[in-house]
């Protein structure tokens, strides 16, 4: 756990709890406060959820689509050469 003052209300703390087991959180009410969810998305992550599909935590829990890119190696043997890739960020809000 760790905690941080409030953007709202400085007066006020934010606690926030990383846990690396779906099984730690125990209730609906608890799910309602998941900020997060990080998967690389092999089918066995997604088990023990309250949803059935990865399609319905996400639409039940805040998400954010991020990656990260793996340089091929013939960009590390020419490092000014730089490779993209395109991601997706769905809206906020």
């Amino acid at each position: 756990m760790f905690e941080r003052p409030s953007l709202r209300d400085p007066t006020k703390t934010v606690k926030y709890w990383i846990v690396d087991s779906v099984k730690k959180i125990n209730d609906m009410k608890a799910w309602k406060r998941v900020i997060a969810v990080f998967a690389y998305g092999a089918k066995w992550q997604f088990q023990g959820y309250p949803w059935d599909t990865p399609a319905q935590i996400f639409d039940n829990s805040k998400s954010i689509h991020t990656s990260y890119l793996i340089p091929h190696t013939s960009c590390l043997a020419h490092p000014h050469t730089h490779t993209h890739t395109h991601t997706h960020h769905p809206p906020i809000g």
